[in-house]
């Protein structure tokens, strides 16, 4: 019965494959195991031993549904907008891009620079109130509005 090898590849530090073979390795980017521990997989190896990598802090995206980032603005805000969008002038063709850009989507993220730019633009010309833009991308995403 012939002896087996284990080895776990390492790539930048990482852990990213493990191997048996039958005959020994002798490969900068293999590191010898004592038997075949795919629980290796993912870890970083530094100063001889294997460690858990904290993963990166994920960005929280400031999602919210569709309907309900509609109902943000007023019903006179949401008609302001859809007459302005007819209105057939520059502004109303910028609003009728937001309008537009807002339907092909089922979700909403306020922080996304075009959702921004297109409430700003509403304030601007006077559809939404002063501070309105704000309260519309700042609020609080409650449960209900979470896709």
């Amino acid at each position: 019965m012939s002896e087996n090898y284990y080895y776990v590849q390492i790539q930048n530090e990482i852990a990213i494959g493990v191997q048996q073979s039958q005959s020994p390795i002798v490969n900068e980017n293999l590191i010898k195991i004592n038997f075949l521990d795919v629980g290796l997989l993912g870890k970083k190896y530094q100063d001889g031993e294997f460690v858990n990598i904290t993963p990166p802090q994920t960005i929280q995206k400031k999602l919210i549904t569709r309907g309900m980032f509609k109902l943000r603005m007023t019903q006179t805000e949401r008609i302001a907008t859809r007459v302005l969008a007819m209105s057939g002038t520059g502004s109303g063709m910028i609003a009728m891009d937001f309008n537009d850009l807002l339907s092909d989507v089922p979700v909403v993220d306020l922080d996304q620079q075009e959702v921004k730019d297109g409430i700003n633009f509403l304030e601007a010309v006077d559809v939404l109130g002063e501070g309105r833009a704000s309260e519309i991308l700042n609020a609080e995403i409650t449960e209900e509005e979470s896709p």
